[in-house]
This record gives C-alpha cells, structure tokens and sequence, in this order.
C-alpha cells in the first residue's frame, strides 16, 4: 500500500504544479494584454488568450479527481472567472476588476489551498 500511495501522492503533486503553473500563464497573458495586441496586431488576443486557459481548464478537468470535492469548487470558481477574461465583450473596467479577482483568488486562496496539500504525506480525498 505505501508504493500505491507514494506513487498517487506524486503524480498528484506533479498535478498541483502544473495546474498552478497553468493558472499563472493565463494570468501572465491577460496582464500583458495591450503588449500582446501592441506585438501582434494581426491577431486576436482573445483567440489566442482562449487557447492558453483553455488548456488550463482541460488540465484541470482531466485531473479533477486528484482533488477534493471543496477543493475542486474553488477551482471552478477561478476558472469561471477566467471565462469572463475571455469575452471580448468585456469593458476595460470590467476586465480590470475580474482579473485583480482572479489575482487575489490564485495567490491569496488557491495558492494556500495548494500548498496544504503539498505538505501532506499522505494521500486522502476528503469531502
């Protein structure tokens, strides 16, 4: 039982690592926004900014059952955040206040949430 558990414990922390650094790219890309469309303005920054959460939110759900079920709904929150970044409707204002939301969320909530569970030696999938 200890190789099972050291194995799920691992692969699991290798998931929380990606999934953070998955978070961080996307908020890396909506902060650099007017640098991207200044860059590249014969693309759509919002085509491009979909692909990267996109990718984050696929990673996620392909691995949500490494994560409790309270643990997975604060993820969904952030993420339900993200797809508000991905409008191109959104208001500059609007935009703005979603992603110091998402910011505060990552490093305040989630990160610490991460970290917990990193510190564990054990594997365990509370509710």
């Amino acid at each position: 039982h200890e190789v099972v558990f050291s194995s799920l414990y691992k692969k699991r922390e290798s998931i929380i690592s990606e999934l953070y650094q998955k978070m961080i790219s996307c908020i890396d890309g909506s902060v650099h926004r007017f640098d991207f469309i200044k860059d590249n303005p014969s693309e759509d920054f919002y085509e491009s900014y979909k692909l990267v959460c996109c990718d984050m939110i696929d990673y996620f759900d392909y691995n949500r059952l490494y994560f409790s079920t309270s643990v997975a709904l604060e993820i969904n929150k952030v993420i339900g955040l993200f797809h508000n970044l991905m409008n191109a409707d959104i208001s500059s204002e609007e935009y703005d206040s979603v992603l110091f939301k998402i910011k505060k969320y990552v490093f305040d909530d989630l990160e610490g949430l991460f970290r917990n569970m990193l510190r564990s030696n054990q594997v365990y999938f509370q509710e």
